[in-house]
C-alpha cells in the first residue's frame, strides 16, 4: 500500500487539513467486494484540531466511490 500527502493546509484556529491519495491491492474482502487482485486508487482529507500540541479531534473523509467504482463497476449504488 502507499500512501501519499499530497497538501498539508495549515487553517485557523489550530486546524489542519490533509489531502492524501492511498493506492493499495485488493487481497481481501472489501464492502462485500471479493479480493480482484486489482491495484485500487482512492483519495480523502483529513481535518485535524490541535490544542495544546495534540491532536484533540479528527474528521476523517474518504472518497469510498472512487473506491466501489473500480472494485464493482457494475454494482448500483442503493441513494
Amino acid at each position: 500500500m502507499t500512501h501519499e500527502l499530497i497538501d498539508i493546509i495549515e487553517g485557523k484556529d489550530g486546524k489542519l487539513v490533509v489531502r492524501w491519495t492511498i493506492s493499495a491491492d485488493h487481497t481481501g474482502d472489501v464492502f462485500g467486494v471479493p479480493a480482484t487482485g486489482k491495484t485500487v486508487i482512492f483519495s480523502g482529507h483529513d481535518i485535524l484540531q490541535i490544542r495544546d500540541g495534540k491532536f484533540a479531534e479528527l474528521w476523517h473523509i474518504e472518497q469510498l466511490f472512487q473506491l466501489n467504482a473500480q472494485l464493482a463497476p457494475d454494482l448500483v449504488c442503493p441513494l
